[in-house]
């Protein structure tokens, strides 16, 4: 587990009454506490504590490495080096593992720990003095406060830290600012007994101030830094798409379907203008003889819904390659007489069919709206933790079961301090249900999607500023209704809670929203279009993230000319969003992703805590 207050600082520090000085290396202090300690403990007060005998300071060491070692594995990692910042290689990795290792030396040989550590504390010391002047310096490119810097403004450093690191960029400056910390105090003990031993006693409490000091600048910086750092963070694009895996599909929502002219006229001729044919119910393939022609009606893949918008095709003769029944496309692809291909040719498994002109009459592509066997149903049902258990959101994630996608959620204990029980974290049932149950209802449980209600907002809530501090213990899409149209919308439940025990408040639950539509007053929605984009999964290259919250997205065909209009876009990424490090989360929200003239990904996106606001 990790702490996000520094709970794996300072564990050997002494507390001072006003009678006696105390160190409880057991404990786990935030950061003020920290700085209390830092600031009233002296020179003097640890020699007190750890004695003036050899084998008494061993054995008052021991304890403290034990439970500093313990305190250690929190740590996501100490190694720094992958990253685009260099100077962390060099200034942070060298440096913390020299300390480490000639720590790790001194608890090894209690015969030689008196000659290993007038020996050794040298080295330790050049180390400590480069990472103590990489904190309190801020005028160059090899400081604290200039790495913090890069957090915020290079979106680059940030989006390598969510793809390598797994972690938003605020949790990885906690855990860089926890590391440094954490070998500091192995220094500053070391050091302390180093010239106990020596009895260069005002040269230890010079020191030993300075290095406290350093301590008090890391948490003064940390406290200004943390709150400009994103606390975003999402999934990169996995390294092998899996259908129904890794990500999922709306199918057939609005498809691609060829049907001849001489099927949508009302009358007898053909003008060979199908963009006339603006909507119309399904075709009536025994109307007469002619439209039995068509070869639209001799399919097994027949649209029996809505056709809209249809266009005219530049060819009067195609090759048709028809999908296995249990495809979501209906067409692999289309190929003119004269070669030119809709979509990606590739061996056709069935059969091809050639559609010629009928009576004159040209085929047309129009778009079907068939909910027959379409997958376009979201789940309206509320996904949660259970606070009476004590437990928070976690993670997040989309599944898909019984043909219908749902949000999920993982969940995890709360500890004092912000800390997540590692062994409790599970992700909770889904509310599961079919379409055909008896009392399930559109618009309630779920909202099927069509023509009119195919929208999905996009933004990201986070809890409301307030106290007492609170976290996420609950997301749900709700519809949101517009005079022609709805949108699917994301909510988040939040829950008070006590930081230092813990302790959630279920009583205080409550779900904030985003209600901002394209029709408000003020900060009106704006919606990202894609169109003549080709299947997500073709794409060469990482996706990016192109919305900026506050927008929203329609479900729409793909492209005729590179797919033949056969895939409903975006696709929907189901990985996993969950931080290496478990944390309370402060929010969630809906996002895109795509790459350039393909329709790219609609992903969940969460925001990790900020321990810097309990400071």
């Amino acid at each position: 587990m990790e702490s996000y207050v520094f709970v794996l600082i300072l564990v050997g520090i002494c507390v001072v009454s006003a009678t006696q000085t105390s160190c409880p290396f057991e404990s786990t202090p935030s950061i003020l506490v920290l700085a209390q300690r830092v600031s009233d403990c002296t020179a003097e007060e640890i020699q007190n504590y750890f004695g003036r005998q050899t084998s008494g300071m061993f054995r008052k060491m021991n304890r403290l490495y034990e439970t500093i070692e313990n305190l250690e594995k929190s740590l996501d990692s100490t190694d720094f080096y992958s990253l685009q910042l260099p100077i962390l290689s060099y200034v942070v990795t060298i440096n913390v593992q020299d300390i480490n290792e000639i720590f790790r030396e001194l608890l090894q040989d209690e015969t030689d720990f008196g000659n290993i550590i007038n020996n050794r504390t040298n080295s330790m010391a050049r180390a400590a003095g480069k990472l103590h002047k990489f904190v309190v310096s801020d005028d160059n490119t090899t400081s604290l406060i200039y790495v913090s810097r890069l957090l915020v403004e290079d979106a680059s450093l940030q989006n390598e830290i969510v793809r390598i690191k797994q972690q938003s960029p605020k949790q990885w400056f906690h855990n860089l600012c926890n590391t440094i910390a954490l070998a500091q105090i192995k220094y500053l003990v070391t050091h302390q007994l180093s010239y106990m031993l020596k009895s260069y006693k005002g040269r230890s409490e010079e020191d030993t101030v300075k290095y406290h000091e350093g301590l008090k600048t890391l948490v003064e910086k940390v406290k200004i830094a943390m709150p400009k750092i994103p606390g975003e963070y999402w999934r990169r694009d996995p390294k092998e798409y899996k259908r129904d895996e890794n990500y999922l599909e709306i199918t057939r929502l609005s498809q691609g379907y060829l049907v001849n002219e001489i099927s949508l006229k009302q009358g007898s001729k053909c003008f060979g203008e199908c963009e006339t044919f603006k909507e119309m119910g399904s075709i009536n393939c025994n109307k007469n003889s002619e439209t039995r022609k068509d070869e639209s009606c001799s399919s097994k893949r027949q649209c029996k819904g809505k056709l809209y918008d249809c266009v005219s095709l530049k060819s009067m003769e195609m090759s048709v390659c028809p999908t296995s029944y249990n495809s979501p496309r209906r067409y692999d692809y289309i190929e003119y007489k004269d070669h030119t291909l809709l979509g990606q040719k590739s061996s056709c498994s069935q059969a091809t069919v050639t559609y010629n002109t009928i009576e004159r009459c040209a085929y047309c592509m129009c778009f079907c709206d068939d909910d027959s066997s379409s997958d376009r149903y979201i789940s309206l049902r509320r996904a949660f933790s259970d606070t009476e258990a004590n437990k928070v959101v976690t993670g997040v994630r989309f599944v898909k079961a019984n043909r219908i996608i749902h949000l999920q959620v993982q969940q995890g204990e709360m500890l004092p301090h912000g800390i997540i029980n590692a062994s409790t974290l599970e992700w909770v049932p889904i509310n599961n249900f079919k379409i055909l149950d008896r009392y399930i209802s559109n618009g309630r449980d779920y909202l099927k999607l069509n023509r009119s209600n195919n929208a999905m907002d996009l933004h990201v809530n986070e809890v409301t500023n307030e106290r007492p501090k609170r976290v996420i213990t609950g997301i749900r899409f709700f519809v949101l209704k517009m005079e022609s149209n709805s949108h699917l919308n994301f909510e988040i439940r939040e829950t008070a809670f006590d930081f230092t025990t813990g302790k959630l408040y279920p009583t205080s639950n409550q779900w904030t929203e985003n209600l901002q539509t394209e029709f408000s007053s003020t900060n009106r929605r704006e919606k990202i279009s894609i169109e003549d984009v080709d299947v997500p999964t073709r794409a060469t290259t990482e996706n990016t993230v192109r919305s900026k919250g506050n927008q929203y997205i329609k479900f729409t065909p793909s492209s005729i000319e590179k797919d033949a209009a056969q895939t409903t876009v975006p696709f929907i990424d189901a990985q996993d969003v969950v931080p290496a490090t478990p944390t309370p989360l402060i929010g969630a929200g809906v996002y895109y992703k795509a790459t350039e003239n393909y329709g790219g990904f609609i992903g969940l996106k969460i925001v990790t805590y900020d321990p810097s606001t309990d400071l």
